[in-house]
């Protein structure tokens, strides 16, 4: 009988044991991505006035924004210097942080169910740091996307010749795919979990 259960419990674990090394896998892929694309351009604003400004600054200018300064290009007049330094880097980077600690843990522990516990949590709490964090980059990319349009639709409309340009950066793309490793990691962590609970829960009966 005791042979039996052990035979009954093993796809369970086997499965639980998947679904925990590929979400350690994705939390990996999470971090490298999020790390690496912080550094990279998030987006690239453009703007050309046809002739310099009666403030002086540039006829024409570019300010590159990433997850840890912003660039223009020629460098910016005291009116067109950036509004704010870009800090979305040091949420990314203690996402990265967890997201390392929590995939030594679950790499080192073996099979020792209550390590994989705390392990899994810092993993869930590191994912959902990241996707969120990450969330708000493109809700502000995507903010500004639609004002640089609007700006380019009023200078068609008033004639004034100003020309606007907005992208999305390398960087950008890069903390999408972190977002979707990192969602995809706190998902199967977090089925790795519920099984670990079926195959640990007390047994009734015979």
């Amino acid at each position: 009988m005791v042979g039996d259960i052990g035979v009954a419990r093993q796809p369970v674990w086997k499965s639980e044991m998947g679904l925990r090394i590929g979400g350690t896998v994705l939390l990996v892929l999470a971090g490298a991505f999020a790390l690496g694309g912080s550094f990279g351009t998030f987006s690239e604003f453009g703007y050309d006035y046809g002739s310099p400004s009666s403030s002086g600054s540039n006829a024409a200018s570019t300010l590159t924004y990433t997850g840890w300064r912003a660039i223009t290009d020629p460098p910016a007049t005291s009116d067109v210097a950036p509004t704010y330094v870009p800090l979305d880097g040091f949420p990314i980077a203690v996402g990265v942080v967890l997201a390392l600690l929590a995939v030594m843990v679950l790499v080192t522990t073996g099979r020792r169910p209550a390590a994989h516990v705390w392990g899994r949590s810092v993993g869930v709490g590191a994912g959902a740091l990241l996707a969120g964090v990450i969330a708000e980059v493109w809700m502000g990319l995507l903010a500004n996307y639609g004002q640089v349009y609007r700006q380019i639709a009023a200078a068609e409309t008033d004639g004034s010749g100003t020309r606007y340009s907005y992208a999305f950066g390398f960087g950008a793309w890069l903390e999408l795919a972190a977002f979707a490793c990192a969602v995809a990691a706190v998902v199967l962590l977090l089925l790795s979990a519920w099984l670990d609970h079926k195959l640990n829960a007390p047994r009734c009966g015979p």
